[in-house]
């Protein structure tokens, strides 16, 4: 099989890889994903999307935890990473974040990272709007 034809392929796998729903593990920073159907339960796969088009989280964090922490912890775990990436002061920033934390049986199993996402939230506070474009910096 030909370069071309490989790299042909790895293209198309990637667009495809992008536009569907994978793993939570397999999140990195940088990567957005669509809301969640039920963001209040737990939570292994969400539908990845590339940030060039319309998306409602982008991940700017992962951390790797020690131990299980609360979820006001988890909230300043992530705050203390959020400044560098999307170049504003949380307290003034309007963007929000959105945590993917590893329940006490997958922390135990290995799971032991923490993802920090940001979104920007409806008018009326009941969703997450469609953005367009990365927030990396925006200042937002």
């Amino acid at each position: 099989m030909s370069k071309t034809r490989l790299a042909l392929i790895a293209a198309i796998f990637a667009v495809f890889a992008t536009a569907c729903g994978g793993n939570v593990d397999e999140l990195a920073v940088g990567d957005c994903f669509m809301d969640p159907e039920d963001p209040n339960s737990e939570i292994a796969n969400v539908d990845f999307i590339d940030c060039a088009e319309p998306h409602h989280n982008e991940v700017f964090a992962v951390i790797e935890l020690d131990t299980l922490v609360d979820e006001a912890s988890l909230g300043d775990l992530c705050i203390a990473e959020f400044d560098a990436y999307f170049a504003q002061d949380y307290a003034l920033s309007e963007v929000y974040i959105f945590t993917l934390s590893p329940t006490a049986d997958g922390f135990a199993n290995g799971d032991n990272e923490l993802v920090c996402a940001g979104y920007i939230p409806t008018a009326d506070g009941t969703g997450s709007e469609l953005v367009e474009g990365s927030l990396q910096g925006s200042g937002r």
